[in-house]
This record gives C-alpha cells, sequence and structure tokens, in this order.
C-alpha cells in the first residue's frame, strides 16, 4: 500500500509541552519535555518549553542517534519516568543504545549498558581534593555542592553563560551557595543525579574554601531550608563515612 500527498500537521497544533527530535536517519519523533528531561544534550530544547510564539510550534533538536536506537532510548526513559524496571535490550543491540546515550547526555542508561557489558567500572566513587583539582587544570569540569561532585563537563554547552562564569567561579570550592542563589529550583534539582558522580572525602572538606570575589563570597551560608529541600531531591547519594581517630 502507498500512501499520496501525507503532509506533517502543522507544527503549531503540536502542543509546545512537546519536544520535536530529528533523529540521524532522517525520523521525526514528537515527545513530551518531561521524559527527555534526564538528557543533558536535550537541556536547550526542553527548557525552551512554554518560550517564543505560540505559532512557531514547539521546539526541535536533532540528535547523532538513528531512529532504530532513539525508539529503544524512549522505551528506557519512559520506563524510568514510570518507576519500573529497565526494558531489556539485547546483547547485540547494547553497544549502539550505550553510543546513543553518550550522545544524548544520559548517563543512567550509558552505566546500565555498560553494566549489561560487563564493563561498568562505576564512577560514583569518593574524590579527593587534590583529584578534583587536577582534573579540572586538564579541562573536566567537576563542581562540589554541598559535599557532592558533580560532572558539568558534557553540561556546560546547554548552560546559557555556564561555558564562562562556571569556571571562573565555580571549581575547586564550595559552590553550594551558588547553587542556591541561581539554581534553586526544581527542575534543576532534577538534573543532579545524571550530573553526580561521587563525593568529596571526609578529610578533604574542611579544605574546601568558599567562593570569593563573588556574588557568594559576601552572602551567608546556604540556608537550612535549602539544604533540606537538596537532601530530599538527592537521596541517591552515597554515604560518606567519617574515620574516627583517637589522637
Amino acid at each position: 500500500m502507498t500512501l499520496a500527498n501525507v503532509r506533517r500537521p502543522p507544527t503549531h497544533t503540536i502542543g509546545r509541552n512537546k519536544v520535536i527530535v530529528n533523529t540521524s536517519d532522517g525520523e521525526e519523533f514528537v515527545v513530551h519535555r518531561q521524559l527527555l528531561r534526564p538528557c543533558i544534550s536535550l537541556t536547550k530544547a526542553v527548557r525552551a518549553e512554554g518560550l517564543g510564539d505560540e505559532a512557531a510550534g514547539p521546539p526541535a533538536a536533532s540528535v547523532d542517534v538513528d531512529c532504530l536506537s532513539f525508539d529503544r532510548v524512549l522505551c528506557f526513559l519512559e520506563a524510568r519516568h514510570l518507576g519500573r524496571d529497565p526494558p531489556h535490550i539485547p546483547a547485540h543491540h547494547l553497544p549502539a543504545i550505550a553510543a546513543a546515550a553518550t550522545a544524548l547526555g544520559l548517563r543512567s542508561l550509558e552505566e546500565h549498558c555498560r553494566a549489561r557489558m560487563g564493563e561498568l567500572q562505576t564512577r560514583v566513587r569518593l574524590h579527593s581534593l587534590d583529584e578534583i583539582k587536577e582534573r579540572n587544570a586538564k579541562g573536566e569540569r567537576l563542581i562540589l555542592i554541598d559535599g557532592m561532585v558533580l560532572d558539568v563537563t558534557r553540561w556546560l554547552p546547554e548552560h546559557p553563560g555556564g561555558a564562562a562564569i562556571i569556571p571562573n567561579q565555580s571549581l575547586n570550592v564550595d559552590a553550594t551557595r551558588f547553587f542556591e542563589l541561581y539554581h534553586c529550583t526544581r527542575e534543576s534539582f532534577l538534573y543532579l543525579k545524571e550530573l553526580y558522580v561521587g563525593e568529596l572525602a571526609a578529610e578533604d572538606r574542611h579544605r574546601l574554601p568558599s567562593p570569593q570575589g563573588s556574588d557568594a563570597s559576601d552572602a551567608p551560608p546556604p540556608s537550612a531550608d535549602f539544604l533540606d529541600q537538596l537532601h530530599q531531591y538527592t537521596r541517591f547519594r552515597m554515604e560518606v563515612k567519617t574515620e574516627w581517630k583517637s589522637f
């Protein structure tokens, strides 16, 4: 059967709570933005919801992922959104899905595939302050919020002004106050799990300086209400045990 004169519905009939995703092989998916929130590479399109002229239609994004792989990614995201176990991915598809997850900045799926392939070397671990400084000096972007180590390297290009502001103000210091001042929204909290790579070692926490020469340097410490809210959204954190010494 051949369909003739098939036309795509005008974009203004698609709600702006959706995102149009164009795959590398020319297919198009219309996806609810909440489903795509964990995909760091789609941050701009997800956050564009509700902005601009309604007649312009929903935001769109192109991804370097083929349609079959993206369809499997959506199945994973739907299960994650509904609190279900990840769907089974056949072994021969794992490398392609892992590559798709990397392209989309979807760390949870990336690590799920690596675990299935027996190659997972978990990045969620304790980090020393010296290691963090060394990696930042080499071009990575690890920031510290309430003792959490967050890898924002791939996320920075999606953050308005972040590629300049964060390296200048938030590296190798306690950036908790920055987060309260500039990013204290539910949406920002939801990104933390995708950026989380572990905790600062307990013995290094007293060595972590406060920001200097910035809006946060003269501000009071993070508020108790903010920290309580932060902890509510970060129950996934690993436990850091302090070693007791008798001297």
